[in-house]
């Protein structure tokens, strides 16, 4: 989702409301929510029209591209150019609530070195904060004589980096810090770093705008004199540090650390982590270590030129055990450094993260004896296929595993074999000249059909079958968006009835009051259907019951604001009465709509078809 100045994707594991925070500015997977959207892409997948649900979506910002797939088996395909430093970061929630499951007061974190369990942070305090502070951080340690004291941070919140009500410090229950100068990092103007020791919790200190994303922001107290100190307390609003220390020193030059937050974490320079066994990441083509502080996960910690080309797998549900083999397994492989990809769960997630079109080729590794074939052309090779790709600029896809192939007689499916994936129903495989001839064994994905083929050197062969659906179906209106939406006019069926793929469901356009002189109740109504994004549109189709009303005004628009009738070419029987009628477009648009007056209460449309040019 994207609007002035807030971009955000969202990945909700297994629907579990408290795994990770992704409510508000909370990031997901990119650095911050502040990114300047130039450019967005989206692209979904129906059950009905392509015989699985998925989606695919790219931001182009004003420092990079990057782009997130969603999968029908709940897994997510991330993928960037490396947009900024910090990469790939999500919040988990660690508290402490019982009863509810996952919330018992830790978090464990699984990686390449091992396990490790970091505490929740949540701990009341016996002395409710004051209003308006999000968290008190009380901080002690050996008492230590001291000029200067200082937090320095490590890594901020996400956002909007720091932001602290009041920094106290001192002895027992003095507070030593009170009233003494302040000197920080940076400041908003509007946030002073003066208000952090000016004892009231309702002023604070805020790191510049710039700043918001540095980790190392700081804020030092001078106390005028040596003073003995044993204690720091913070008080943050809510852009409180994940990570940070805490550090005194004599002379303001030379800073001895005596307390921190956060820092006890995980550091890891594998390519997998998982989260408390109900979430595992793959995190492929970075160069930065992963990390967690507190309860901030960062999968690319580091400059974002560590996190160009990244491809981050989050699979719901993954234990250790299961992440990890996911990761043992060899990634893909693109021709073009604009090319990122996933073959996550048998669904080939495609990239472009640049401005032009791209292009190129996919080394999809083989899993097991058999080769996933994907629509479009691939061919076989020693390892697995190579699949030729073509996504538009700054765009992403999704394409699903059609068909496997094996060798029938074993000994794996030769080299150099071409396989085109028209549909669902539809292939040839094409044996190069020089090849034996082999026995294949073609399966339907979806179905139990297994076709057997036998591919000859030099000849093309035509596969089919009738099984199943000839995935995806030709039908750009198929499944999608429709309004009005609830509540509907009087009268009025759900606009959706006329594009779910059911001839028995109808949408009947609602009553004007008025009857004919039949005696009839007069129909009047509209609906408008979203195609998702401007489409080539060759033509619009509309299936009547109860014969077609009279008049029928079908219309088109960009920007879903200003609608053009449609004029185009009538191939079939525009309000006739066997109750169909086609319409030529060829045009470009996204929405369309089927306005009905005169007609009778009898008439209901039980397909509205939108077909490709």
């Amino acid at each position: 989702m994207s609007k002035p100045g807030f971009t955000k994707f969202a990945w909700q594991p297994e629907h579990d409301d408290w795994l990770l925070n992704i409510g508000g500015t909370t990031p997901v997977f990119l650095p911050s929510t502040t990114q300047a959207v130039q450019n967005r892409y989206a692209e979904t997948y129906s059950q009905l029209r392509d015989g699985f649900d998925a989606s695919a979506s790219l931001f182009a910002t004003n420092s990079g591209y990057a782009g997130m797939t969603t999968l029908p088996t709940g897994t997510v395909v991330y993928a960037t150019s490396g947009t900024a430093a910090g990469e790939g970061r999500l919040t988990v929630n660690n508290l402490t609530m019982p009863g509810v499951p996952g919330l018992d007061g830790d978090r464990s974190y699984t990686s390449a070195e091992g396990t490790k369990t970091l505490e929740a942070a949540d701990t009341a305090p016996a002395t409710p904060p004051p209003a308006g502070v999000t968290r008190v951080d009380k901080l002690t340690f050996p008492a230590t004589t001291a000029r200067h004291v200082r937090m320095l941070g490590v890594t901020g919140q996400p956002t909007y980096g720091y932001s602290l009500f009041e920094l106290e410090a001192g002895s027992g229950t003095a507070n030593a810090a009170l009233g003494k100068p302040v000197t920080a990092s940076s400041a908003d103007p509007a946030y002073p770093a003066a208000k952090v020791t000016d004892g009231d919790y309702t002023t604070r200190w805020a790191v510049s705008r710039a700043d918001r994303t540095r980790g190392d922001s700081s804020v030092a107290v001078d106390l005028g004199a040596p003073t003995q100190l044993d204690h720091v307390d913070l008080y943050w609003e809510a852009s409180a540090g994940s990570a940070y220390r805490v550090q005194t020193s004599l002379d303001g030059v030379t800073w001895t650390d005596v307390a921190s937050y956060g820092l006890d974490g995980v550091d890891s320079t594998g390519n997998w982590l998982s989260i408390d066994g109900e979430a595992g990441l793959v995190v492929r083509g970075s160069t930065n270590p992963i990390t967690v502080r507190a309860d901030q996960v960062v999968l690319s910690d580091g400059p974002a030129s560590g996190s160009a080309g990244m491809v981050v797998e989050g699979y719901a549900g993954a234990d250790a055990k299961a992440t990890k083999r996911l990761a043992d397994r060899p990634g893909v492989v693109t021709s073009q450094k604009a090319l990122a990809a996933s073959d996550a769960d048998g669904y080939l997630s495609l990239f472009n993260l640049s401005g032009d079109p791209v292009a190129g080729t996919v080394q999809v590794p083989k899993r097991g004896d058999s080769l996933a074939l994907y629509p479009g052309t691939q061919t076989a090779t020693a390892s697995g296929v190579t699949y030729a790709a073509s996504v538009p600029a700054a765009g992403a896809a999704v394409e699903p595993t059609r068909f496997t192939v094996s060798a029938r007689h074993g000994g794996g499916v030769p080299a150099g074999l071409v396989f085109r994936v028209e549909d669902a129903q539809h292939l040839t495989v094409t044996a190069p000249k020089g090849v034996r001839p082999v026995d294949l064994n073609i399966a339907q994905v979806g179905t139990r059909t297994t076709l057997h083929v036998t591919a000859s050197p030099g000849r093309t062969s035509q596969v089919s079958t009738r099984s199943g659906e000839a995935y995806p179906i030709a039908d750009l209106a198929l499944g999608r968006t429709t309004f009005p939406t609830s509540p509907l006019p009087a009268g009025m069926s759900d606009p959706g009835f006329a594009v779910d793929g059911n001839d028995s469901t109808v949408w009947t356009p609602g009553s004007t009051g008025a009857s004919n002189a039949h005696g009839d109740s007069s129909a009047s109504g509209r609906m408008v259907v979203d195609l998702g994004s401007p489409q080539r549109v060759a033509s619009v189709a509309t299936k009547w019951s109860g014969g077609t009303p009279r008049d029928v005004t079908v219309s088109v628009s960009s920007d879903g604001l200003t609608y053009t009738p449609v004029n185009g070419t009538d191939r079939g029987h525009h309000g006739g009465g066997d109750g169909a009628s086609d319409v030529g477009v060829h045009a470009v648009t996204r929405y369309v709509a089927v306005t009905v007056s005169g007609g009778t209460r009898h008439s209901g449309l039980e397909t509205l078809t939108v077909r490709p040019e």
